[in-house]
């Protein structure tokens, strides 16, 4: 008689989860062989604004050299190629990054990247600061820090780069990122726990089928023998009620 396992299921399961790795696997394999040939290129930017004067005092006066200055801050402007692949100079399109930052820019105090590279040669013109074509590598951060005078400096960036230039995300759009992610892989492992517990509810159900088909040939088997041996004491044989199902009257004795 057939016996009712989890081997089957298991294997079933087992089988599923191999297809949805191959799959993942394809395309990762695909993905990755994209990147690697069409790289995006794509950079990043963040503004840090330091007031060097507080909004509530009247009795001091900020020089620098001869100019006074009114409203000083400091801004740091960062640039990150978070992209793929590198941008080189002639993917500025012989334009360079404009940054207009809200207040007149005093000077350029300090200008750093790491890893042993070069920092992209800078100017600026009253409030626009400009970032001259240059290579920035892939990973390579890039900071200027400058003095500006005006009571509300903002950052507007204006360019023609063969890329992105992006704000750099703030830590609340990462989590967001990261939420997103978390529900996209629940809602894949309840899809696959859905798939294989309908699995394994069908499996069960053809399974006990088949025992009861089996049950029922036996039986049928069993009333013939017994009416060869008793012609007398048996009716005829009639259909099944349904397909699957025992017949009211098989092999019944009289």
């Amino acid at each position: 008689m057939t016996s009712l396992t989890v081997a089957s299921n298991a294997t079933d399961i087992a089988g599923a989860v191999g297809t949805i790795a191959s799959v993942v696997v394809g395309a990762a394999a695909i993905y990755w062989t994209y990147r690697a040939n069409v790289p995006r290129r794509k950079a990043e930017y963040a503004v840090e604004i330091t007031p060097l004067l507080k909004s509530t005092v009247s009795d001091v006066t900020v020089y620098r050299g001869q100019q006074r200055l009114t409203h000083p801050h400091t801004m740091t402007l960062t640039l990150i190629n978070v992209g793929h692949g590198e941008f080189e100079a002639s993917h500025f399109n012989d334009r360079p990054v404009e940054f207009a930052l809200g207040s007149r820019i005093v000077a350029k105090l300090a200008e750093e990247t790491g890893g042993n590279r070069r920092v992209p040669p800078a100017d600026f013109n009253d409030d626009t600061f400009y970032v001259r074509p240059h290579v920035i590598h892939r990973g390579q951060k890039i900071t200027y820090k400058l003095l500006l005078d005006g009571p509300h400096p903002a950052v507007t960036p204006r360019h023609s780069l063969n890329g992105d230039l992006h704000p750099a995300p703030w830590p609340t759009r990462l989590v967001k990122r990261w939420l997103v992610g978390v529900f996209l892989l629940v809602v894949c492992v309840g899809a696959l726990a859905t798939w294989a517990a309908a699995n394994a509810k069908a499996e069960a159900r053809s399974t006990i089928e088949a025992v009861v088909r089996e049950a029922y040939q036996r039986g049928l088997h069993d009333g013939q023998q017994l009416c060869r041996r008793l012609p007398d004491h048996c009716t005829s044989n009639p259909a099944p009620d349904a397909v699957g199902g025992l017949p009211t009257g098989v092999g019944s004795p009289r």
